[in-house]
């Protein structure tokens, strides 16, 4: 589980850089929010799935959203 973090993180074994964008659309709509989660924390993320991710069910994913400075600073979204 800590490797898929750790990938999801962006800190794989590879040396990944920046995540695709077809890959954090994947894992946006994955079934688990710690995932989703983990997404949502990541700083190199696409705007538009931080605001698909801003809609998430799970308090938490939104929680990482509003936490995450997003490179330049605070992200502005509602975590309700």
């Amino acid at each position: 589980m800590s490797g898929l973090l750790s990938r999801l993180l962006g800190r794989g074994k590879s040396g990944q850089g920046k995540i695709d964008y077809d890959r954090a659309k994947e894992l946006a709509a994955n079934e688990s929010s710690s995932e989703r989660r983990a997404l949502a924390a990541r700083q190199d993320v696409e705007p538009e799935i931080l605001y698909f991710l801003a809609e998430d069910e799970d308090v938490n994913v939104r929680r990482a959203i509003a936490a995450n400075n997003c490179g330049t600073g605070p992200c502005r979204f509602d975590p309700r």
